[in-house]
């Protein structure tokens, strides 16, 4: 396979916001019926995570691992590692449909969340020891930034008001800089002076 140079940034950057989502849900979740504010942080940091984890496992499938499996169609070893993929997402579903069910009955939804945090957990780090390397060995930085620009073009500036202030909550500044240079310079001003603020303030249960 060809050598490549494409930036997975986002991609952790992703994985490391859905792990400190599960892990603010699932102390909320230990925290009803003694910290007032836990059942607000409960819905909202769920419907949140239920959007963007439902967003991110359906681009993979449908555009992120269709692109990398052209490049290792000839290698059984790697086309398994895409299969449990798929297969992994499929789990994702039903647990994260458990939860939903529990906050919208208003029943404590602490064991659905610990199979949801465990079913993702799992997943995540199996992506990342194995597909992440296949992106990484095989697919073009043109092919990498065709499908990043595409992205971007689904989300459209509304949609990147939310995911970014989203993302970004609690990384690190190497990170966020990182990440924010993927948007071209009105955009990160944007971000600094709108999009995170106004943000902020509309979730401020979840980050306060």
């Amino acid at each position: 396979m060809g050598s490549t140079r494409v930036d997975l940034t986002v991609m952790e950057a992703l994985h490391d916001a859905f792990r400190r989502d599960l892990d603010t849900l699932t102390r909320a979740a230990a925290a009803l019926g003694s910290d007032p504010d836990a059942l607000e942080r409960v819905r909202l940091g769920w419907h949140v995570l239920a959007d963007q984890l439902h967003h991110h496992h359906t681009v993979e499938d449908e555009q992120l691992w269709p692109l990398v499996r052209r490049s290792w169609r000839r290698s059984p070893d790697a086309l398994d590692v895409l299969d449990a993929m798929e297969d992994e997402h499929e789990l994702v579903d039903p647990a994260l449909a458990a939860v939903g069910e529990a906050v919208r009955s208003e029943q404590s939804p602490a064991d659905a969340l610990d199979r949801l945090h465990t079913v993702v957990r799992d997943h995540l780090a199996h992506e990342e020891a194995e597909a992440m390397p296949l992106i990484v060995a095989a697919v073009s930085p043109r092919d990498w930034d065709a499908f990043g620009a595409k992205q971007a073009r689904s989300l459209g500036l509304r949609g990147a008001a939310e995911f970014f202030p989203w993302l970004l909550q609690g990384q690190d500044d190497i990170r966020t800089e990182k990440v924010l240079g993927v948007l071209p310079p009105p955009l990160r001003w944007a971000y600094r002076r709108r999009w995170q603020p106004q943000w902020s303030e509309r979730n401020r249960v979840l980050v306060g």
